[in-house]
């Protein structure tokens, strides 16, 4: 009978951290393009209260209506960046997947107070 352990377990793209990396990034461009398409309709509000009342229409009401029903894009776009802050936020760490880095053990030729320190990874 073979046994896999974690030498022999083949990794899967989705599980390497550069992947990771990578759907952070993405996920992070949507936020910044979110930011961007936010504040030029925040500024809409110097144009006069009936331009801005009408952009919040459009957008609630009539925003993409041949694809999606009225008042439908702005659920779908609430899900689709609630989605994009648990990707960006990432999944919790699995046991083996933190690991936290231990400097050199101290030498009798250093001065106390600097002593290496145990590094807490950031999460």
């Amino acid at each position: 009978m073979a046994t896999q352990n974690v030498a022999t377990k083949k990794r899967r793209a989705w599980t390497t951290s550069v992947f990771i990396k990578q759907l952070m990034a993405v996920s992070g461009f949507v936020f910044v393009f979110f930011l961007l398409f936010h504040s030029y309709g925040n500024l809409k509000m110097f144009l006069g209260a009936q331009v801005y009342n009408d952009y919040a229409h459009w957008l609630h009401e009539e925003a993409f209506v041949p694809i999606f029903p009225h008042g439908g894009f702005i659920w779908v776009f609430r899900a689709a960046m609630a989605l994009m802050l648990i990707i960006h936020c990432g999944p919790p760490p699995t046991p083996g997947s933190v690991r936290v880095a231990l400097a050199p053990p101290a030498t009798s030729s250093r001065s106390p107070s600097r002593t290496p320190t145990r590094l807490a990874p950031c999460v």
